[in-house]
């Protein structure tokens, strides 16, 4: 194996997911004839997306996991771009600059979407049903769109969705407000809209973002270290 396919080569992110299978989707559930399997197929690509999602924000927060046998390496510097990051494990190595050019402006750091990161990723190992696995892409859907109305950066949902920023933003819109059949989906929106509506009128809404993310960023040492040892169970062959 050469330095390089030991390096750079060896890093791998989960694609984005195709704007209009989401869409299709949607429709087919106000049709009363919901895609069972477009729905798994989305959910676990969503899934797989957020993994990589979580492992460039913690490389990104100074915790490095290496691509060949996941073991978690602490970078030594904050700004050293030359700094070498060597797994004591399998001898897998780059330099901090090569790793940040491999996920640095695709849309991989998760930002003020933590939150909804940790609901879906937790919630789609635990999701049993068809129904459970549509809630919990609602939610997340739902998320993406309050974020968007809250911050004039770039929205939560270009992680996830594949596409220009503006398509993203008019497929959030236009799923958000869409019609569904299920009765216990129209509910389960009614309860998140009274749960989140008070920050949509707090002035401080700011502040608090800025306040959670530090507490964010330690919560989600074990919050990656969970998830790890879940996709190797996976990988493994341990999960059903």
């Amino acid at each position: 194996m050469t330095s390089h396919e030991q390096g750079i080569n060896a890093i791998r992110w989960a694609p984005r997911v195709e704007c209009e299978h989401v869409a299709r989707l949607y429709r087919t559930e106000a049709e009363g004839r919901l895609d069972d399997v477009l729905l798994e197929d989305v959910c676990l690509a969503i899934y797989w997306r957020l993994q990589s999602v979580t492992i460039a924000t913690q490389a990104a927060l100074g915790r490095v996991e290496c691509p060949r046998c996941h073991t978690v390496i602490q970078r030594k510097s904050a700004v050293d771009k030359a700094e070498v990051i060597h797994c004591p494990d399998c001898n897998w190595q780059v330099t901090w600059e090569e790793y940040f050019g491999s996920y640095h402006e695709k849309h991989l750091i998760w930002g003020g979407a933590y939150p909804a990161v940790v609901d879906f990723m937790d919630g789609y190992l635990t999701a049993r049903t068809t129904r459970d696995k549509l809630m919990l892409l609602d939610r997340f859907i739902h998320y993406c769109h309050w974020e968007m109305i809250r911050h004039a950066a770039r929205p939560a949902a270009t992680m996830v969705l594949d596409g220009k920023q503006w398509q993203v933003v008019a497929l959030i819109e236009q799923l958000a407000y869409s019609d569904v059949s299920d009765t216990a989906l129209t509910e389960t929106r009614r309860q998140w809209y009274e749960k989140h509506q008070p920050e949509f009128d707090d002035p401080g809404w700011k502040d608090v973002l800025h306040a959670e993310a530090a507490k964010h960023d330690r919560e989600s040492i074990e919050f990656a270290a969970r998830h790890r040892r879940m996709r190797l169970k996976w990988l493994e062959g341990g999960i059903e």
